[in-house]
């Protein structure tokens, strides 16, 4: 009699569930983690710009703004709408940097565009507490402002409260999820 060597259904079936179960384990923490690097990289971003319009404000010896838009990649050219401010608290979509040559953080017509940033990724929200535009002065001081990042599908400590000092500094903290 012949000896049959290989695997039984039975053994096939436990090693199935078994990767089941690893790849359901992995692929909660692998989410987990794409939400902490997307505000990260969000935050990263915020604080480049702000950066910018310290640097640009001193430069040119005039304030320069930056607000919430909702066209934040749309071409600054006559045959388009110029990215402008949306003059809303939500930043969600993405932002524009600009020259403020008037100071009252709101882009007119012949004011320079200096860069656009991108917002959130995903259905999440940026919301900037009651802060229509961050308006840098002359000599690059922004004024305390305070952000609010909720992630969509918000678990644990992913809620980032976004503090963005006088003097330019940004610091966050992690908030339990609403």
């Amino acid at each position: 009699m012949k000896k049959n060597s290989g695997y039984t259904i039975v053994e096939l079936m436990a090693v199935v569930a078994v990767i089941g179960i690893l790849s359901a384990i992995a692929f909660s923490s692998f989410q987990y983690l794409v939400v902490t690097n997307n505000s990260a990289e969000l935050l990263n971003k915020l604080k480049s710009h702000v950066n910018l319009a310290r640097a640009e404000a001193i430069r040119r010896n005039t304030s320069v703004s930056i607000c919430a838009t909702n066209n934040p990649n749309q071409a600054d050219n006559p045959a388009t709408p110029l990215p402008a401010c949306n003059g809303t608290a939500v930043w969600t979509a993405g932002w524009i940097v600009f020259v403020d040559n008037n100071g009252n953080g709101s882009r007119d017509a012949a004011e320079i565009l200096l860069t656009t940033g991108a917002g959130v990724k995903d259905q999440s929200a940026f919301i900037a507490n009651n802060i229509n535009a961050i308006v840098v002065n002359t000599r690059g001081f922004p004024g305390s402002k305070t952000f609010t990042f909720t992630p969509s599908n918000c678990k644990g400590n992913q809620k980032l409260n976004v503090t963005l000092t006088t003097s330019g500094d940004i610091t966050k903290t992690n908030t339990a999820c609403p």
